[in-house]
Parts: C-alpha cells; structure tokens; sequence
C-alpha cells in the first residue's frame, strides 16, 4: 500500500476565496493513494506494478471541483545497493476526470486513456518493512468529452465530443510511502 503528495502539470483551475489565498486544480496533482504487488527476480531486479487513485480537489460552499484519475504503473528496478533501487517504467492512465459542481450546475471533461513514463528512486528503510519513492511522471491528456448534468438545477445530461484541443500536461513529481506487508 502506498500513500504520497504531488505536484505539477497545467494548472485546471483557480478557485479564488474571499479573505484567504487562492486554490489550483492542477492535472499533475496532488494525493495519490494504492497498492501494488512487487516481484523480485534476483537480488538487483524486481518488477513493482500498482494501481493508484490520483486526485486534486477542493471544495467551498459553492464549489466542489476533483481531477481524478486511476494510474496503473509498471515499473521494473534495479537495486544499486541495500538502500536504494532505481526504475524506470510506464504508468498507464484509466477513467481521467475533471468535474465541477458549482452554483447547482455540474459539468465535466473527461479525457482518453493515455500512457507516459514514470522514473522512481526508492530508498528501503533499514529494520522497517517500508519504503520512500521519490518520482517523475511524464504524461499528457486530451479531452474527450465534455458533460453537462445540470444547469441551475434542471436536469440535461448531455455530452459532446471533444475535436482539437490542446493537450493537457499532466507532468508531475512526487514523494509516497510504500508499506510492505
């Protein structure tokens, strides 16, 4: 199981509050939360797959607005000694989202399944069965469709398709914590 922080990528949107500082939505953050399953092949490979729920969100009284995705990794390592290992591999990203509920009208944009490289840098804790990855994640989004559920309250659920628009950087760093059961 794996808990960490992110962040980077284009910011998605800036919520801006009365009496207190402003709130990004980015593509590249900012909790990512999963498990994985980690096969060693000898004592200098292993192979790490995981599949995370990663997710930037905030919320007001008027607002509640989440960029979301599900990152499956698959990241082959080479130990280079009793405390660190080094990986690079490819992270695939499933069912990405972004969606607003503001002012009793909610929308969204979601975007194709897209792959990008991850590069990790794992230090092993001695005499503790975890782990801290230090990351960088190269990927980019396009948008699909946009959604529409209400608008001012009435019901309309209608989508459209998406056709040339930019890509959307969802590059990121990262730190997380790995527990080895």
């Amino acid at each position: 199981m794996y808990a960490g922080f992110t962040h980077g990528g284009d910011k998605l949107i800036e919520l801006q509050y009365e009496g207190r500082s402003n709130q990004d939505i980015r593509a590249g953050g900012a909790i990512n939360l999963g498990a994985g399953l980690n096969y060693q092949f000898n004592n200098k490979w292993s192979l790490q797959s995981n599949l995370g729920y990663h997710f930037d969100s905030d919320n007001a009284s008027n607002a509640d607005i989440t960029f979301s995705r599900w990152a499956l990794d698959v990241i082959p390592y080479y130990q280079l000694n009793d405390s660190f290992k080094v990986g690079v591999g490819i992270t695939y990203h499933l069912n990405t989202e972004l969606e607003m509920d503001m002012n009793n009208t909610n929308s969204g944009i979601s975007f194709k399944n897209t792959a990008g490289v991850v590069a990790s840098l794992g230090y092993q804790f001695e005499n503790h069965n975890g782990w801290l990855e230090a990351r960088f994640v190269k990927i980019s989004y396009d948008a699909d469709k946009v959604n529409v559920g209400k608008v001012w309250g009435i019901n309309v659920n209608q989508s459209a398709d998406v056709h040339g628009a930019p890509s959307i950087s969802g590059n990121h760093i990262g730190l997380a914590y790995h527990y080895v059961f």
